[in-house]
């Protein structure tokens, strides 16, 4: 019973047979209602409840998934033009977020991803735009710890890193690095993650496809779990994604 017309809707575009809060979640529905109000919102796109439905089913096949990557690239690019940016373009590039959507909302029990779109070779091109090599590094600072956390590393990890660097550099907030210091820090994280034999993808298309897998996967995680017993949320009911421009 899967239907490949029922599981990518654009924030900026009607499309009536899942603009409900069922295959959209709360979150994404009312992000589309602003959006089509003319309220600005960052653009992006939802990966329906119908995909959690059958995700195994489209891990497993191999032309449906052919088919769902195909669907997520044709978004990507509309996304592109709509922003007149560019996934992976060190220079203009689209940096996305990945996060759940569900029917009702469970704050802090899903898994999210900022600054999507980034990798080694992407932030080290982009830092070396005027004003931009501070903001690179947190930015790509911020995306290594939820990836790593998504893996099962522990927060205090990372905090225990940066707290190093604020006491070597004697500040106290994280605004007072300088960039080079921002990049040592960023540098620093990637580095735990390999030590926890974790590894990064570089590939900027599975990088994506991973993190929106992780968003579905969380799911199942116990936090989660927790949270719809005691709210006395199904278990079928499962999320939607948003992929949206990070602004």
């Amino acid at each position: 019973s899967y239907n490949s017309d029922l599981v990518i809707s654009p924030l900026y575009k009607a499309t009536l047979q899942v603009d409900n809060q069922i295959f959209l979640g709360s979150k994404a529905f009312f992000l589309k209602k602003l959006s089509l109000a003319h309220i600005a919102v960052p653009p992006g796109f939802v990966l329906t409840t119908e995909v959690f439905r059958r995700r195994y089913a489209i891990s497993n096949h191999h032309e449906i998934k052919k088919e769902f990557d195909n669907l997520i690239r044709r978004n990507l690019r509309k996304l592109e033009k709509v922003t007149g940016r560019q996934f992976g373009n060190p220079s203009n590039p689209l940096l996305l977020s990945v996060r759940s959507g569900t029917a009702i909302s469970m704050p802090g029990a899903m898994d999210t991803f900022l600054n999507v779109g980034m990798n080694d070779q992407l932030v080290e091109g982009l830092s070396k735009q005027p004003n931009y090599a501070w903001t690179s590094w947190d930015c790509y600072r911020r995306f290594l710890q939820s990836w790593g956390m998504a893996h099962g590393i522990h927060r205090d990890v990372f905090d225990g890193i940066i707290q190093d660097y604020k006491n070597r550099y004697e500040i106290d907030l994280k605004m007072y690095f300088l960039p080079d210091h921002m990049k040592q820090v960023a540098k620093s994280y990637r580095q735990a993650i390999a030590d926890h034999n974790v590894y990064f993808e570089q590939d900027l298309f599975k990088q994506l496809n991973t993190t929106i897998n992780y968003v579905f996967d969380s799911w199942d995680s116990e936090r989660a779990k927790v949270y719809r017993k005691h709210m006395q949320i199904a278990d079928e009911w499962g999320t939607a994604v948003i992929v949206q421009k990070m602004i």
